[in-house]
């Protein structure tokens, strides 16, 4: 990834403890949380246009893995249409940060 000399790249802060460290880890799970959502018994509805908003929780993947899969799961049949993806979550770990510029972090 290429970034602007003064862009702050925030580095994974708990990785390994609440998601796979490792990037091959992180996808395989990542993979099968969306595979089993695909295949659940929940009723369906498929968008037929992106939706404005999808609120999905970002705990531990043990805690919240599938009911966040269940929900990007349901974007499947809209995803060639999304352009553009807002992250708005509180920032744990740095105090008076106000927010990061997008393409900032660096998954496992």
């Amino acid at each position: 990834m290429t970034t602007h000399p003064a862009l702050k790249v925030r580095q994974p802060a708990v990785a390994g403890a609440f998601y796979p460290g490792q990037s091959q880890h992180l996808s395989s799970e990542v993979m099968a949380l969306l595979a089993e959502a695909r295949s659940a018994d929940a009723p369906v509805n498929t968008p037929t246009k992106a939706p404005k908003a999808v609120i999905v929780p970002h705990a531990g993947y043990v805690y919240s893995g599938s009911t966040a899969a269940l929900a990007f799961a349901r974007l499947e049949s809209v995803r060639h249409t999304i352009r553009r993806v807002v992250l708005l979550g509180p920032v744990h770990r740095a105090r008076g940060s106000n927010g990061l510029p997008p393409r900032c972090f660096t998954p496992p």
